[in-house]
């Protein structure tokens, strides 16, 4: 099958609905690979605590997730090959929805046990509106619903319709950024996941 093909179910879910959830496009080599990178990144010191603008106490309560952010010239063999899928998927969008997507922006995130992220919008109306797709790919071998930790998606803006995705490996979650808001629920075991948005080009600069 080709690319487009492979694709071919995200696109159709992002077309008729704004969000897709699909499995497989890694393998379980290859996510366990980007688990190993994460955690090892993390043991070693290289990760932060991600922030989000609020002050200390109030982002502690509203993120608790450490990160490491990924670059586009990485030598490390997982990170290249997950860049090359989601670099193909950008193409394809652009190519059947016509989304004029520049680049993907991408982080690992590692959530402590009982650790949130709570309700958010990743693109807001205001300011440069780069972040066009959230994505998330989980790495959690052997994850089931009574670990927690789903990511909580809100389908309209009255919160009354809302979707819970339990972040099993390899799953992967894209959705409009500027149209979901969405949360993290806690879990009661480690949490991993490798987190971003593919963007449109700034006027701005990068």
């Amino acid at each position: 099958m080709s690319q487009a093909g492979v694709f071919s179910p995200i696109v159709n879910d992002l077309s008729l609905r704004g969000y897709s959830v699909s499995e497989g496009l890694l393998t379980k080599t290859h996510v366990a690979a980007l688990a190993k990178l994460a955690l090892t990144r993390h043991e070693e010191g290289g990760t932060a605590q991600a922030r989000t603008g609020k002050a200390r106490s109030e982002n502690e309560s509203l993120r608790g997730d450490s990160i490491a952010w990924l670059d586009a010239d990485s030598r490390e063999a997982p990170v290249i090959d997950c860049l090359a899928m989601f670099d193909a998927l950008r193409l394809t969008l652009n190519e059947q929805l016509y989304m004029n997507l520049h680049d993907v922006e991408s982080h690992l995130a590692i959530y402590p046990p009982g650790a949130v992220y709570g309700k958010h919008l990743d693109q807001f109306a205001t300011g440069p509106q780069r972040r066009q797709l959230s994505l998330v790919l989980y790495l959690n071998e052997g994850w089931v619903s009574a670990n927690g930790g789903a990511l909580r998606l809100y389908l309209d803006e009255s919160a009354s319709d809302q979707i819970d995705i339990y972040p099993t490996s390899g799953r992967l979650v894209l959705f409009v950024s500027s149209r979901f808001w969405h949360e993290v629920l806690p879990s009661n075991r480690q949490r991993l996941s490798l987190t971003g948005w593919f963007r449109n080009r700034s006027l701005f600069g990068p």
